[in-house]
């Protein structure tokens, strides 16, 4: 994967995420992988990830001497996908 990649520890273990690009156009598939290592077994009946896009729009205007900066964010979506489901409540050390 050559975009981004994200770790972060938690109390039972840790996580990664590698995506592979750091940004995309509407309507693109995004690929990416999500490593879990669990030091221990978690309790949970399902694995999901929640999926949020934002646009964000910068550009500058000349008129005369003056600049004129125009910018804007905004959230497009957000989603949460289920990736496995537990029916024993048990998301296995490993």
């Amino acid at each position: 994967m050559g975009g981004s990649k994200t770790k972060h520890l938690y109390e039972h273990g840790r996580m990664q995420v590698s995506l592979s690009k750091t940004s995309h156009i509407p309507g693109e598939t995004i690929f990416g992988q999500i490593q879990v290592q669990l030091e221990q077994n978690y309790p949970t009946k399902e694995v999901f990830i929640e999926v949020s896009g934002q646009e964000k729009v910068y550009f500058e205007t000349h008129e005369n001497k003056h600049t004129h900066i125009h910018k804007n964010k905004q959230d497009v979506f957000h989603q949460a996908i289920t990736v496995q489901h537990l029916p024993d409540g048990v998301l296995p050390a490993g």
